[in-house]
């Protein structure tokens, strides 16, 4: 699991103790790829040279209301996490995904302990504003950014074709703090939008 800093959620993953398969949580900042690329590497170290399955989740909302009111570094903010972490991830997620089918090594050159490598996943996190505009609030750097995170995943799974799936999730509304600096009025709005309330 790949986490924007955000040290409110770290203390609040639970080991996967009573699963059989090995999990660990690490923090890195997406935006920097060499920094996504090392903390990657030190994660397969922990968990058996291999890399299964590897989930994006990181997101930057858009606070300043309409793009032409909004800092143009607000913009290039939100792309930088959303987008830009995103493919980071995927790069240095599918470098080790194709080694492993083409190879069948791991990271540290060895053949691959435990079942057949049949191939990677990696699973992004969009949104619905990647497929629709969100109202009341305006939002056009979120949107575009989670767009590009589903059009990204779709083009991926064509590219890695024979050695890893790619999908992306898209949430709806979700009371996280992610959302707090939304006034009350615009948080109901929401909810009165969701089906089952």
């Amino acid at each position: 699991m790949y986490v924007r800093p955000s040290r409110a959620y770290l203390p609040k993953v639970k080991p996967l103790s009573h699963h059989p398969v090995a999990g660990q949580a690490f923090q890195v900042d997406t935006a920097s790829y060499d920094a996504v690329v090392s903390v990657l590497d030190a994660a397969m170290r922990a968990l058996n040279n291999r890399l299964d399955v590897f989930v994006a989740n990181s997101g930057r909302v858009w606070t300043a209301g309409a793009m032409l009111d909004g800092p143009v570094s607000m913009y290039h903010d939100v792309v930088r996490t959303n987008l830009d972490g995103t493919y980071h991830c995927a790069r240095a997620a599918g470098l080790h995904f194709r080694r492993q089918k083409r190879e069948g090594t791991g990271l540290d050159g060895q053949p691959l302990a435990g079942p057949r490598f049949t191939g990677g996943s990696f699973i992004a996190t969009a949104s619905m504003s990647g497929h629709i505009v969100n109202v009341p609030q305006l939002q056009t750097a979120y949107n575009a950014s989670k767009a590009g995170v589903v059009h990204l995943c779709r083009s991926l799974a064509v590219e890695w074709v024979g050695f890893a799936r790619a999908n992306s999730v898209s949430p709806g509304y979700i009371n996280t703090s992610i959302s707090e600096f939304c006034p009350e009025e615009t948080r109901r709005t929401w909810k009165d939008k969701i089906p089952m309330g």
